[in-house]
């Protein structure tokens, strides 16, 4: 009896060292999100805050640094919160910030959704656009007050417990339903950011080659005027020759020299070549990269998006929202929980990502964050 209750004494020090260990590592996590990403999120906010950058993609871009911005400073009242208690079985996981970075994370998820939409509007329908700047603002709104809905669930349970005044066992309604709401909407948000996204890249492939075939067809039409005028200007030379050959008296040979030579310069007069240059279209630069460009930059911020929030929805199959339940009983387990609960909060990396992305892929927001700088700096 002795020799069994020392073994479960030592089983459950090993697993409370583990969640010691993955603990710390969480905290360091959140303080890591909170120092990077509050001044990215600023930098961005305040970037396109300029007149110049208002438009539908920049309202779901700002509303996306807003949620973004709120998360960190979360995470930051989240670390203080854990490193304050004993021991991380202390740690409240139902607090109300940790309800409130759920509702911001949902509504990332829709602010991404909504951002696919804008770009498939900007691209494929550029001359009759539908999403207006007071739509993309209300649309931004309503994103943050869906977002908070997948919530109350979770947040009535925890307020029916406490009214009760005892912690009850989950039921497997409660625990279906904290499954259900993220994965039903990471599967939505994932299938219409790929119809989206999709459409956009085949209009725009179809439109390169459509440009690339008006291009080339007006390069040989202008090569084809400029042939027509060489001929006519080689035949203009000899009808204007033959015909000096004509009004030419036989006592040439006695004609002075410097008439000879104001008949080499009347004989070499050629229409002007400017004009068959002229002939030839310009090739500009197409009105629609920026809007390319934007377009793959946003795409790259919503993969990862929707890579990093893979291990979290992973963990509501594997789970159930319950990470104690079923592995505290062994220590075998005990480093696949310390694993899992750090795994899960990979998620808030999209919080701190978006600046690096944006400066990386999008030159004019490089350069503007690089003017920002130097006016704080001189302003110091």
């Amino acid at each position: 009896m002795s020799f069994n209750t020392s073994t479960s004494l030592r089983t459950q020090h090993d697993f409370t060292a583990k969640l010691e260990v993955a603990r710390w590592i969480a905290c360091a996590l959140w303080l890591v999100y909170f120092t990077v990403g509050l001044p990215g999120n600023l930098l961005i906010l305040f970037v396109y805050r300029a007149k110049r950058f208002r438009t539908t993609t920049h309202v779901f871009i700002g509303g996306l640094a807003v949620a973004d911005l709120l998360t960190c400073l979360l995470r930051l009242a989240d670390a203080v919160a854990m490193a304050s208690v004993r021991r991380y079985l202390d740690y409240d996981r139902q607090s109300a910030v940790n309800f409130l970075s759920r509702g911001f994370m949902y509504t990332t998820a829709l602010l991404t959704t909504a951002i696919a939409l804008d770009r498939f509007d900007a691209v494929c329908r550029s001359l009759c656009r539908s999403i207006t700047l007071r739509r993309a603002k209300i649309g931004t709104v309503a994103c943050f007050a869906v977002g908070f809905i997948g919530i109350l669930p979770e947040a009535g349970h925890k307020i029916h417990e406490g009214l009760q005044g005892e912690v009850t066992s989950d039921t497997f309604f409660i625990r279906s339903v904290v499954k259900f709401i993220p994965v039903s909407l990471y599967i939505l948000s994932l299938f219409a950011v790929a119809i989206f996204y999709g459409i956009i890249f085949r209009f725009v492939r179809k439109r390169g080659r459509i440009v690339a075939m008006l291009r080339e067809a007006s390069t040989h039409r202008g090569e084809h005027a400029e042939s027509e005028l060489t001929a006519g200007s080689n035949s203009l030379e000899v009808a204007f020759v033959v015909s000096s050959a004509r009004a030419v008296p036989s006592t040439m040979s006695q004609q002075s020299p410097s008439q000879d030579e104001r008949g080499g310069e009347g004989s070499s007069i050629r229409p002007n070549p400017p004009q068959a240059a002229s002939s030839r279209v310009t090739t500009r630069p197409h009105p629609t990269n920026s809007q390319s460009r934007t377009t793959k930059m946003l795409f790259i911020a919503t993969f990862l998006f929707f890579v990093l929030w893979f291990p979290n929805i992973y963990l509501k199959f594997y789970a159930l929202g319950s990470l104690f339940k079923d592995f505290s009983k062994s220590s075998d387990h005990a480093n696949v929980v310390a694993a899992l609960l750090v795994l899960k909060d990979i998620v808030y990396f999209n919080s701190v990502i978006n600046a690096f992305v944006y400066s990386i892929a999008n030159k004019r927001f490089r350069v503007e964050c690089q003017i920002l700088i130097r006016r704080m700096r001189a302003r110091l």
